[in-house]
């Protein structure tokens, strides 16, 4: 996300560049792993930057003895990464169980106190 303002910007709410959660496991695949965190630049000369959330995705959860059946198995594919790290996803056991995805990654949020005009 970047916003950009010659005069000043006022958040008052909240700005979320969150990572997505991690895929549930089935019968075939281990869970998936969670998404790493965004990336908020905020660029004014005033900036009340209020909340800003870059939070990592969860990864999605284990899975139970016997959940996974199919002859051919996989782990739980990668979570995708922006600012933050995206997670490794879950492993599939012998017994048909699956460890959980990871949690992806922190984002990053930047201010910078500036005149933006001549970057655009």
């Amino acid at each position: 996300v970047l916003l950009a303002s010659p005069v000043s910007i006022t958040n008052t709410g909240t700005i979320t560049a969150n990572g997505a959660s991690g895929s549930n496991g089935n019968t075939r695949d281990a869970p998936g792993g969670g998404g790493g965190g965004g990336i908020v630049h905020l660029l004014a000369p005033v900036i009340t930057a209020g909340t800003i959330s870059v939070a990592g995705g969860i990864g999605g959860p284990a899975q139970a003895p016997g959940s996974i059946t199919a002859a051919t198995r996989s782990g739980g594919g990668g979570g995708g990464g922006c600012g933050g790290n995206g997670a490794t996803g879950g492993n599939a056991l012998t017994t048909g169980a699956s460890t959980a995805g990871g949690t992806g990654g922190t984002g990053h949020s930047f201010q910078s106190l500036l005149d933006p005009t001549a970057l655009f």
